[in-house]
């Protein structure tokens, strides 16, 4: 596992060899700001064009800010599209501890299963859902 991308709010890991993608979020995201979320999404969906996995994990338990109707709009005109064209196909979330934040990720979330063939699940260990994830087949 090789670490790709490492801020106060996000470090994001690679596995070649399976073709996944961990993202794990940080307490530090309850004050992050409406700018530095867009560009730690844009920098999120860098990562994705250059490595191109088809299996991501988000582990959002200490995600902690909500995303507000105006930048889930934003998120699903500038990343979801783009996020569709890319090679993934499976992601499993690791759910939020706070159930205003989990709540507006499954709203951005939605948008993005309803734009690809895209399968989604949710999870509250990070364990279990490798599992599954290692356990699902691509959708092509």
């Amino acid at each position: 596992m090789k670490k790709i991308y490492k801020s106060q709010f996000l470090n994001i890991f690679y596995e070649e060899d399976i073709s996944l993608m961990t993202e794990i979020f940080t307490e530090k995201t309850e004050n992050i700001t409406e700018k530095c979320y867009k560009k730690m999404m844009l920098d999120i969906l860098e990562c994705i064009k250059k490595y191109k996995p088809t299996k991501l994990i988000v582990d959002l338990k200490k995600f902690m800010f909500i995303i507000v109707p105006k930048l889930q709009e934003w998120q699903d005109k500038n990343i979801v599209p783009e996020i569709s064209k890319c090679s993934a196909s499976i992601a499993a979330y690791i759910v939020s501890e706070d159930f205003f934040s989990q709540m507006s990720i499954e709203q951005t979330v939605e948008e993005k299963e309803s734009k690809k063939n895209f399968t989604v699940k949710y999870f509250e260990d990070i364990k279990k859902a490798r599992k599954w994830i290692s356990e699902k087949k691509l959708i092509y």
